[in-house]
């Protein structure tokens, strides 16, 4: 999967690891209210991925997406959600902001 440009405010996304040699991972600072909790405003660090033709196959017939988190607990929650179809916006040209 390729990492591309999130929802959001596009003036608060950065890239964040190319400087460390990875590919980069755009990530979009915003907000939002969780509907467990009405009233409460939380940050919120978005991304977006764009799986290859095999991935969206793979999916297709019944494969699993996985989602590994690096370091040690504590974890914090997470939504997985399909968004709408979006205009991809590749990193391949993206400047370094980390």
């Amino acid at each position: 999967m390729q990492s591309v440009i999130p929802p959001g405010d596009p003036s608060k996304t950065v890239i964040a690891g190319k400087r460390q040699g990875y590919l980069g991972l755009a990530i979009n600072y915003g907000q939002t209210e969780d509907a467990n909790f009405p009233g409460h405003i939380f940050p919120t660090m978005t991304t977006a991925w764009q799986p290859t033709d095999a991935e969206r196959a793979a999916i297709a017939a019944g494969a699993n997406i996985v989602v590994q988190l690096l370091g040690t607990p504590p974890i914090n929650p997470m939504v997985l959600y399909v968004s709408e179809i979006p205009v991809i916006e590749p990193l391949d040209n993206e400047q370094p902001t980390d």
